[in-house]
């Protein structure tokens, strides 16, 4: 099984508006998100966490691909020892 690291990021993603509305009353905003999951790729252009880990076959549920120009700040967890065998 490959060691994969525990991370915290926090990250920028866009907003949907909510139907018709008024030009003046339009909000211009960004949403700041704050994602916890195990490192299941990396490159230049993102980032893709797994929120589960599964054992006997490797696998994961909850995926979560973020464009790395999105990403504010990442920071790494520590995985308990009683829990190193799942997938840290």
């Amino acid at each position: 099984m490959v060691k994969r690291p525990l991370v915290l990021v926090e990250w920028e993603d866009s907003r949907r508006g909510e139907g018709w509305v008024r030009l003046d009353e339009l909000e211009n905003t960004v949403t700041r998100c704050r994602s916890v999951g195990w490192v299941i790729a990396k490159d230049a252009k993102s980032l893709t966490l797994a929120g589960h880990m599964g054992l006997d076959p490797e696998q994961c549920c909850g995926d979560l691909t973020i464009p790395m120009r999105a990403v504010l700040k990442m920071v790494s967890l520590s995985v308990p020892k009683s829990l190193r065998h799942v997938a840290g």
